[in-house]
């Protein structure tokens, strides 16, 4: 994926995660997040190409349309693919399920080629937390 729409945790949440990346790839485990210099997320979209400038505005304003969410990141999953993704995954609430919603079906508006994993019914929400490099 080439542009994505992630949710950011706070900042204590975002600290944590930062460190187990920290952590995995002292141990060689897995470098991945730190090295293409993510920050810790949930996305919301991924899209294989975007016109930006179509939808800066059309973003800043459903982000300021919502409030934050409270995310339980309560397990640990994996992706079986090739990049063997490692995951924490949250809770699945309602309030959730709704902003993703509400962000396909009232403020998305064709500004690109959207990745159909992400998609209603087909997204998984996760917070990446290793996999392997590219």
């Amino acid at each position: 994926m080439r542009f994505a729409v992630e949710l950011y945790l706070d900042s204590a949440s975002e600290a944590r995660l930062t460190q187990v990346w920290r952590e995995l790839a002292a141990r060689k485990l897995s470098s991945f997040m730190l090295e293409v210099k993510a920050r810790p997320h949930v996305s919301l979209a991924a899209f294989e190409t975007l016109d930006v400038e179509a939808t800066e505005a059309c973003l800043e304003h459903f982000a300021r349309s919502h409030a934050p969410l409270e995310l339980n990141l309560a397990s640990v999953a994996s992706f079986p693919t090739e990049l063997n993704v490692v995951f924490l995954a949250p809770v699945v609430t309602r309030a959730l399920l709704d902003l993703h919603d509400d962000f396909y079906a009232g403020w998305y508006s064709g500004w690109g080629s959207p990745n159909p994993l992400y998609l209603p019914g087909n997204w998984v929400p996760h917070c990446t937390t290793a996999r392997a490099s590219a």
